[in-house]
């Protein structure tokens, strides 16, 4: 997958389209992508492909979920994707296309274009209901300033650069805002844009995002709390993903409560985190490695990073790292509020080696053979690609060395 970022050029769906959305109070933002090449790093691009299911069904966040993830992310990108020189294509359009797969695109497509816009991250995002309305639902996000709301369309097309049959899907966006707006009471209506994703089977394609106008923009309710709330909830849902009963998941479920319910909220910043006996919790550095967090030592760590989580077998040889940055897990137990809200890190993809803490047992369940006793610890040494967007996650799709690391435990 050559280069960091795929490239999506972006447009206003017409003229009056475009004279809307310069007409926003945010107009600046909007104008810096119109007509422009934005690219979208491919972590985050990727993460929002793999991890952000556009209906928000409960259970993602399982390991057999995520398990299943894996495999669909390796699958995406055997079956369905090609990457050009700067962007992606399609193998497969119209009907031939799988259900789901243009959504999806479109789904990434936005959100991506739309954090470039607003300075946004995937942590920033979440899917969630208005109204009664079964499908009136929207992506969210606020960047401390404003909140912002989003709904998605994609499509796969033989050349994205004919609109094409586009019409329904601006028409159920329109339908979709002006019903989330009768929910809406006065003074909390946010800034409601709508994003049509295409993808195409040329050789030499580029992404298109053609760019819905939105309707009238009225006083927001409490931006910088929203934001707060949704970075902290991204980290719970790693850190339930990838240990569903540690403490951290505890104190954090109860400190996003005590923040929401708070009307002083911003003086809870910098209280760390509690643990079982009322203590304030700390993270450790690691023995081996200073520079990450003991945390990961006993699961799965990404060596000279400060990085790791879970490693899942996907079959066929292949496994499925998933975890979150060290860095982020700090911010968040020391509840470092400011640097939360600011915190973005530069996206990367890099090969790297992980080592999984894990029994003599599952290791060989999984086709490793080890020398040791079933219930003692062993650590496997994994290599492949680790991707690390621009929110925190980590995740990536691994292969056993050829000598991996075998220290059996207590």
């Amino acid at each position: 997958m050559p280069g960091a970022s795929f490239a999506v050029e972006v447009q206003p769906y017409d003229h009056e389209h475009k004279r809307k959305l310069l007409s926003l109070d945010d107009g600046l933002a909007i104008q810096g992508i119109l007509n422009q090449r934005v690219l979208i790093p491919k972590p985050d691009f990727i993460a929002y492909l793999a991890f952000h299911d556009r209906r928000n069904r409960a259970g993602w966040d399982t390991r057999a979920s995520l398990r299943k993830k894996g495999k669909a992310l390796w699958e995406y990108f055997g079956d369905d994707l090609e990457a050009t020189a700067n962007s992606l294509r399609a193998k497969v359009t119209g009907n031939e296309a799988v259900r789901g797969f243009a959504e999806s695109l479109g789904q990434a497509i936005g959100l991506g274009v739309l954090d470039h816009a607003f300075g946004l991250t995937e942590a920033d995002w979440n899917r969630i209901p208005i109204g009664p309305d079964k499908d009136l639902d929207f992506w969210i996000a606020s960047n401390h300033n404003r909140i912002i709301e989003l709904e998605t369309k994609g499509s796969a097309v033989s050349d994205n650069n004919f609109r094409g049959n586009l019409s329904a899907c601006v028409a159920d966006i329109r339908a979709k805002k002006e019903a989330a707006g009768r929910h809406s009471s006065p003074g909390d209506r946010p800034i409601r844009l709508g994003t049509i994703g295409v993808i195409d089977s040329r050789p030499d394609s580029t992404l298109k995002c053609w760019l819905v106008d939105p309707p009238p923009i009225a006083p927001l309710a409490d931006p910088p709390r929203l934001q707060i709330i949704k970075r902290l909830g991204f980290v719970l849902n790693q850190i339930i993903a990838i240990s569903p009963m540690s403490p951290i998941a505890v104190a954090l479920s109860n400190r996003i409560l005590a923040i929401w319910n708070s009307d002083d909220w911003r003086s809870l910043s910098g209280i760390s985190l509690f643990g079982w006996r009322g203590k304030p919790m700390k993270t450790n550095p690691s023995r081996t490695e200073p520079e990450r967090l003991s945390w990961f030592d006993s699961r799965a760590a990404v060596e000279e990073m400060n990085a790791g989580g879970i490693v899942m077998g996907i079959g066929n040889g292949k496994f499925f790292l998933f975890g979150i940055v060290g860095e982020l897990l700090n911010i968040v137990v020391s509840q470092q509020l400011d640097d939360l809200s600011k915190f973005k890190i530069d996206p990367e993809i890099k090969k790297r080696s992980v080592i999984w803490s894990t029994t003599a047992h599952r290791a060989s369940s999984l086709g490793l053979s080890y020398d040791a006793s079933p219930k003692l610890s062993v650590k496997v040494r994994l290599e492949g690609n680790v991707f690390v967007t621009s929110a925190g996650r980590v995740f990536g799709i691994l292969r056993p060395t050829k000598s991996p690391v075998a220290e059996s435990g207590s």
